[in-house]
C-alpha cells in the first residue's frame, strides 16, 4: 500500500514542478520506468528522424526511456535544448494538422500514432503503444506524468508572440531558428533570402481551409535597420505585390518585422491579415517581471547578499593590505636598517624644536 502512495506523490512533484495550477485526475503512478539511457543524435535515424533538425534546434541530448504498463512498453524520447524557444522550435516542427490539442493542457498535443510536448528546454515525444491494452487516458497519464499539465510561467515568458489565431489551421505553425528545417517545410521557397546568419527567426501559420489557404512567413531581426536591408533584398529577388499570381508574396516591413502572404489573389486580402500582425513597440519602466512574485523577491535577495559580500570582501582586502604592510615595516627596520627602505630613527617625523627658541 506503501509504493503506490509514494509513486502517487512523487508524480504530483513531477506535475507541480511545472508550476501548473490544475489538478491531475489521471493515474499517472501507474506507468513503471523500466530504463533509461542517453543517445547521441546519429542514432536517431534508427527512428526515422534526421539529426540535422535537432543540431538546428541546439539539441545537447537526448534521454531514452522505457516505461511499462499492463505488459506494454512505451518509449519516450526527452530531447534538452538550449531554450525554451528551441524546444519550442522542435516542438512545432514536428506538429501538423493531424495533432490535436489536449483540452486542460499547454503545449501539449496528440495524433493517433505520436504525443508532444514542449516544458521548459525539453521536448518529449512519445511514440503510443500500438496495443489494445492501453487506452488514451492511460496514454495520456504517461505524458503528465512526465511533464505536467503545462510548462511553468517562466518558460512561456520566453517563447515567441504569438501569430494571429483567427483562422490558423491548428498544427500548420513553425517556429525555424534555422534554413535547414525550413527547407524541409518549404521546399520551394529562397530560405537563403532570410538571413539566419543575421539573427533572423521565422514564424509561419496557414489560414483558412487546409486545400487552398493564404500563408504567413513572419520574420524577425534583431534591429529594424538588418530588417530594412533584407526587406529590400526581398523586393529585389522576389515578385513581391505582384497581383494576379497565386505564387506571389505580399510583402510589408514594420520595424523589425517582416511579413510575407502567399496564397492569395489580392492586395487586400493580403493587407487584411498583415494589419493584424503591426507591432508598437513601446519602453515601460514599471513592467512586471515574467517570474512570479516569489522568484522575483529570491533574486533581489539574492542581488543584496552579493553586494554584501563585495562590500565585505573590499573591507577584508583593505585591512589585509593595512597589515601586511605595518608587519613589511617592522620586519625592515628590525633586520635591514642600514637599507634605503628603512625608516629614520624618529621615524621621518619633523621636528621644529621650539623649546630652544
Amino acid at each position: 500500500m506503501k509504493l503506490p502512495i509514494l509513486a502517487a506523490a512523487l508524480s504530483l512533484l513531477l506535475a507541480g514542478s511545472q508550476r501548473s495550477g490544475s489538478v491531475m485526475l489521471v493515474p499517472a503512478a501507474s506507468w513503471r520506468l523500466v530504463t533509461s539511457e542517453f543517445w547521441p543524435l546519429d542514432r536517431l535515424r534508427e527512428r526515422g528522424l534526421d539529426p540535422a533538425v535537432e543540431r538546428e534546434y541546439a539539441v545537447s541530448r537526448i534521454e531514452r526511456r522505457e516505461y511499462e504498463l499492463h505488459g506494454v512498453s512505451a518509449e519516450v524520447f526527452v530531447f534538452e535544448t538550449a531554450d525554451p524557444s528551441s524546444a519550442y522550435g522542435l516542438f512545432t516542427f514536428y506538429s501538423t494538422p493531424e495533432f490535436r490539442p489536449e483540452p486542460g493542457t499547454r503545449l501539449t498535443r496528440y495524433s493517433p500514432e505520436l504525443g508532444l510536448m514542449a516544458r521548459g528546454r525539453y521536448l518529449v515525444r512519445v511514440p503510443r503503444p500500438q496495443s489494445e491494452k492501453i487506452s488514451r487516458s492511460e496514454f495520456r497519464a504517461l505524458l503528465v506524468s512526465i511533464g505536467g499539465l503545462s510548462p511553468s510561467p517562466r518558460s512561456l515568458a520566453q517563447l515567441p508572440a504569438a501569430i494571429p489565431s483567427e483562422s490558423l489551421v491548428a498544427g500548420s505553425e513553425k517556429y525555424f531558428l534555422g534554413p535547414y528545417a525550413m527547407r524541409q517545410v518549404l521546399p520551394s521557397f529562397p530560405v537563403d533570402l532570410v538571413g539566419f546568419a543575421q539573427g533572423a527567426e521565422v514564424q509561419l501559420g496557414r489560414y483558412g481551409n487546409r486545400d487552398d489557404s493564404p500563408q504567413l512567413l513572419l520574420i524577425s531581426y534583431p534591429t529594424p535597420q538588418i530588417a530594412r536591408a533584407r526587406f529590400a533584398h526581398l523586393q529585389r529577388m522576389l515578385p513581391l505585390d505582384d497581383v494576379g499570381t497565386r505564387e506571389s508574396y505580399f510583402g510589408r516591413r514594420s520595424s523589425s518585422y517582416i511579413f510575407l502572404i502567399s496564397g492569395v489573389s489580392s492586395k487586400r486580402a493580403a493587407a487584411r491579415l498583415m494589419d493584424q500582425l503591426e507591432s508598437n513597440q513601446e519602453v515601460t519602466w514599471d513592467e512586471r517581471p515574467p517570474q512570479g512574485v516569489g522568484e522575483y523577491a529570491l533574486e533581489v535577495a539574492n542581488l543584496i547578499i552579493g553586494n554584501l559580500v563585495l562590500v565585505g570582501l573590499v573591507m577584508l582586502l583593505a585591512i589585509t593590505g593595512g597589515v601586511l604592510i605595518f608587519v613589511a615595516r617592522r620586519l625592515i627596520d628590525r633586520y635591514l636598517p642600514q637599507t634605503m627602505l628603512a625608516r629614520e630613527e624618529d621615524g621621518g617625523v619633523i621636528r621644529l624644536r621650539l623649546e630652544k627658541i
